[in-house]
């Protein structure tokens, strides 16, 4: 969430973008990242699109993908934990 507050800020602090909606579009995990987001009242979203809903937390969510994806995908997850 770090990051996307990173980003955001940085989109707001230009002069042509300071009046700009932020939407956030989250999908399946995303979803919990922009829902997080646009909790903090600072970041000021205006509005939420949720895509595939996932409502388990990020590791649930691996265990279950590593269980029904094979070794593979978890070789490729393992790189960013």
């Amino acid at each position: 969430t770090k990051d996307i507050e990173a980003v955001l800020k940085s989109l707001k602090s230009k002069d042509r973008l300071k009046m700009a909606k932020i939407i956030l579009l989250g999908a399946s995990e995303g979803t919990i990242l922009a829902t997080m987001v646009a909790e903090n009242e600072n970041n000021n979203i205006d509005a939420l699109f949720l895509v595939g809903y996932a409502n388990d937390n990020l590791a649930d969510i691996i265990k279950w993908q590593y269980q029904n994806s094979g070794e593979n995908a978890m070789l490729v997850y393992k790189n960013f934990i």
